[in-house]
């Protein structure tokens, strides 16, 4: 019984695809969308303009100049990899002893270059570039940082007003003291004094004003001047 089933079922898909000469499913496809549309779509070519523009970027990237270093960040584990490649990944200071995204600077020869092909799968290599130029004195080195896209950020010394100044310039005298001159003293026992009091940001928070003996002349709001049989109180 499920053989011969199975058989009627055959049939009436073959007969089927004889009467549609496609498939079911592309022509409940076709009947949703009409043809203008498809049409559109043929036409709109938005989509593989990144692919047209990529050429003209790799020309633009051979004609820069190749940076002396690379940053190399590891972003895969290496757990499950070859032995050899462990060993390389240990030697070019991002093995399993360090933390992951940990950033190495590598130079840029062909043999580092050589030992780097073997691992690309492993790492992402960035060019470093220096927008700001290179530091100038040893002060200037503590404070450089790298940033994630490789710029070498450099941040140089601001001489001092007394050293930037030119010598004919003359210097300003001493400002003579006055009564009306706050010194640290003064600001610090008026603030201690605002805290004490509960006054911080006094200006910001407005007062809410309380009326006494009915000044709102709202009294019809009250029923206490009926209990007492008219004799008034004073209201709160």
């Amino acid at each position: 019984m499920a053989t011969s089933v199975r058989v009627l079922q055959g049939q009436t898909w073959c007969l089927l695809r004889a009467l549609t000469r496609t498939s079911v499913i592309p022509q409940r496809h076709k009947a949703t969308v009409g043809k203008k549309k498809w049409l559109e779509r043929e036409k709109d070519t938005t989509w593989a303009e990144p692919l047209l523009d990529w050429p003209k970027e790799q020309v633009e990237i051979r004609k820069q100049e190749p940076s002396p270093l690379h940053m190399v960040v590891r972003i895969h584990s290496l757990k499950g990899i070859p032995r050899k490649e462990k060993d390389l990944a240990k030697t070019l200071g991002f093995g399993e002893d360090t933390k992951k995204l940990k950033k190495v600077l590598l130079k840029n020869i062909p043999t580092i270059n050589a030992q780097l092909k073997k691992v690309q799968h492993l790492v992402k290599i960035v060019p470093v570039t220096f927008p700001y130029g290179l530091p100038e004195s040893e002060e200037d080195w503590e404070h450089c940082y790298l940033r994630d896209n490789g710029e070498f950020i450099v941040r140089r010394k601001i001489p001092n007003a007394e050293e930037s100044l030119p010598e004919d310039v003359a210097t300003v005298e001493a400002k003579e003291s006055s009564i009306w001159d706050m010194d640290f003293e003064t600001v610090k026992k008026q603030n201690k004094k605002k805290l004490e009091d509960y006054d911080i940001n006094s200006e910001f928070f407005k007062p809410q004003y309380v009326y006494k003996n009915n000044i709102d002349g709202k009294e019809h709001r009250y029923f206490g001047d009926k209990r007492f049989n008219g004799r008034g109180r004073t209201w709160y």
